[in-house]
């Protein structure tokens, strides 16, 4: 049985199918036994359009008549089902033309070339069928599945591979969530996949072996010049997804290269704050049923990111700042939004391409928090901003050049960091069993315990290197055990030499 140039339309004559070959082979049928079965179902050339419209009813709905009456309730009956299968269905060089017209700004996107190859489909159970679906957009990118189906119970099953997705074509869907713009971004994805319903228990969805890439990212900001995120590539190996168990595990987090600006504005508020536009507030937000379950449980074994430079510029100063973070690495292992767990995490970069800081510890996210050991070296303390003629053309402070014209000062200032002095005195002085203060920064330069005010020969000891220590021109401390207080100087408390 075949069919030819097959046209339908809805009532408003916009196309819905076109269907230039259909043929259909017929092996068997068996009317009183209740089965049948069909040789071959082959489609060559379809193409279908589907719509989604504001209200989210589809176009496809008008193929079908709906009936007004309520239809009475079928009593179960232990009577067999109908028993059919199909040797094969093949569709080839199919196109669907989607349109979706329920975001604020509609998307549109063309499958082609799709080609779809099922053998061996029956609704016999336990019966298996192997399926092969493929096509591309108009956009280049590209969709692979080879798997099973399997009709009673329900159960689907395969690999599926995605190619070259562009993200930013998506912005339809996630504009009304991310205050940014995907401006580049391809993500590439692998996953084996099985979806299984069997009678009334609930559909079980699983991802294995999941791997993704996420190639030449750039994040915009609107109405800024330079880019808040670019980054090569950034790679999630072996992921698990269990849909029904609410379980993400993430084997690996993979990245390099990454160029990040952050910016404090004049208004205190963050640049990236912007990446997730502000929602309902607490009144306004939708409540959780009580029948709702728990929260996804993620889990991340392992990330390495390295080689990635982050700008941070400070507009709220009068002066604006400057600091770059670069050769930005960091690992991170066994982490979980898991309640009070601890993921260890070590972090290193170079400061302005001169210093350099490390962080080695534990980090949370269930309380956020962190402990970390710090480890600096030739961190800046000092910094020249450069004014130019900002403020002394608001001020009025000029001079006079050769020709008597009055010419705007060109200003400048420094400024040191009271804070980074400290570290930097640190990191400048110090040995395996401690701290070795500077004598400018010392709290005193010389201390004096008496360990044992008791003893008089200790006594006299200490009183001499007092003396001592006062010929050679410094100020010794004394602590007085009996007191726990510190003196200039000896009084009535003996005291040991150190």
């Amino acid at each position: 049985m075949g069919l030819k140039q097959l046209t339908l339309q809805d009532k408003n004559d916009a196309p819905l199918l076109t269907l230039p070959a259909f043929d259909l082979v017929v092996d068997d049928i068996e009317v009183f036994s209740q089965k049948a079965a069909l040789k071959s179902i082959k489609v060559e050339s379809p193409e279908l359009h589907v719509t989604r419209n504001r209200d989210g009813s589809l176009n496809l709905a008008s193929l079908i008549a709906q009936s007004k009456t309520e239809k009475a309730p079928q009593p179960k009956t232990d009577e067999k089902p109908f028993g059919y299968q199909v040797g094969e269905i093949a569709v080839d060089q199919g196109k669907v033309i989607f349109a979706d017209r329920g975001p604020e700004r509609p998307f549109e996107k063309q499958l082609e070339n799709i080609h779809i190859d099922v053998k061996g489909l029956a609704n016999e159970s336990g019966k298996k069928a192997t399926t092969e679906i493929s096509f591309r957009t108009n956009a280049e990118e590209e969709f692979k599945h080879s798997g099973a189906l399997q009709l009673t119970p329900l159960l689907a099953e395969g690999n599926i591979e995605l190619k070259s997705l562009q993200l930013k074509g998506l912005r339809p869907y996630y504009e009304s969530v991310l205050g940014v713009e995907i401006a580049e971004g391809l993500l590439d994805l692998a996953t084996r996949f099985a979806i299984v319903k069997d009678g009334d228990k609930p559909l079980q969805t699983k991802l294995d072996d999941l791997s993704a890439g996420l190639r030449s990212l750039q994040l915009n900001v609107p109405n800024e010049r330079q880019p808040l995120w670019r980054s090569p590539l950034l790679a999630i190996k072996d992921t698990t997804v269990d849909v029904e168990k609410k379980s993400i595990v993430i084997g690996s987090i993979e990245g390099h290269d990454g160029n990040g600006l952050i910016q404090r504005n004049p208004d205190g508020s963050i640049n990236f704050a912007r990446i997730i536009k502000t929602q309902a507030g607490p009144s306004e937000a939708k409540k959780p049923d009580q029948g709702e379950t728990a929260e996804w449980a993620i889990q991340m074994k392992h990330a390495a990111l390295d080689g990635f430079r982050i700008v941070f510029e400070d507009r709220m100063l009068a002066s604006p700042a400057r600091m770059t973070i670069s050769a930005l690495s960091a690992r991170i292992e066994n982490a979980s939004n898991a309640k009070n767990s601890r993921a260890k995490a070590t972090i290193q970069a170079a400061i302005n391409n001169k210093g350099r800081i490390r962080l080695a510890g534990t980090l949370g996210t269930r309380p956020v928090a962190g402990r970390f050991n710090l480890v600096t070296q030739g961190i800046e303390v000092g910094h020249v901003f450069k004014l130019g003629t900002k403020y002394s053309k608001a001020m009025g402070a000029t001079f006079l050049d050769d020709k008597g014209a009055e010419i705007p000062l060109i200003m400048g200032c420094y400024g040191i960091g009271v804070n980074r002095i400290v570290a930097a005195a640190v990191e400048a002085g110090h040995d395996d069993n401690g701290i070795l203060w500077p004598l400018p920064l010392a709290p005193y330069e010389a201390l004096i315990i008496p360990l044992q005010p008791q003893n008089e020969g200790v006594m006299q000891v200490a009183v001499t290197a007092a003396h001592e220590a006062g010929l050679a021109r410094r100020t010794p401390r004394w602590e007085s055990r009996r007191s726990s207080s510190t003196t200039n100087g000896p009084g009535s408390t003996s005291a040991a030499a150190r």
